[in-house]
């Protein structure tokens, strides 16, 4: 039925178009007017919405996840409980907030697997990432690290002193050398 209004409606408007207008004008209006017959019929079926479902689903796309439930659900550690917060906080202050529950437990799932479990290992990536404005949370770098580094310069310089140089100089250097016919010395 209504395709079959649309088609007479085009008919009739192309027929009085027609003395006036180009044909590629006479398309681009037809096609206008079309989609604005569309527009206007769905404006109508939102103001007469009868159907539940379709209003619902309205509302539906407009609820937020409950951060305190999904977090008090993930953690009983009070101190956790407020970096939590405290992050979430931080995440809608840089306009990057969680949008569904998926992203939540994914970081918390990240959490777990950075900390080993640790609740304060949590605390402290978490603290370090809202201090820093990260929306994600990264592994915490330990001293440890610095302290390989060091040790492995200090492995290099004993090294090259236990290295054994000659002492010997110039001409006495060669003669030694040619005397014993044995490099592995030097």
């Amino acid at each position: 039925m209504k395709n079959e209004v649309i088609v007479k409606y085009n008919e009739i408007l192309e027929s009085i178009l027609i003395k006036y207008l180009f044909v590629e004008d006479i398309d681009e209006i037809l096609y206008l007017s079309t989609k604005r017959y569309e527009e206007i019929e769905k404006i109508n079926k939102a103001k007469n919405c009868d159907d539940k479902n379709i209003c619902s689903d309205k509302k539906k796309k407009k609820s937020k996840i409950n951060i305190e439930k999904e977090i008090c659900a993930y953690t009983k550690n009070e101190e956790l409980i407020k970096a939590l917060k405290d992050f979430w906080e931080m995440r809608n202050n840089i306009q990057k907030p969680f949008k569904t529950v998926n992203a939540l437990t994914r970081l918390f799932n990240k959490l777990d697997k950075l900390s080993g479990n640790n609740d304060n290992v949590k605390v402290e990536i978490l603290e370090k990432s809202i201090l820093n404005n990260w929306q994600d949370i990264w592994e915490l770098k330990s001293d440890n690290s610095y302290k390989k580094t060091d040790e492995n310069t200090q492995k290099r310089k004993n090294y090259c002193e236990n290295v054994n140089t000659p002492t010997l100089k110039g001409q006495e250097l060669e003669d030694t050398i040619l005397a014993n016919n044995d490099l592995d010395k030097f």
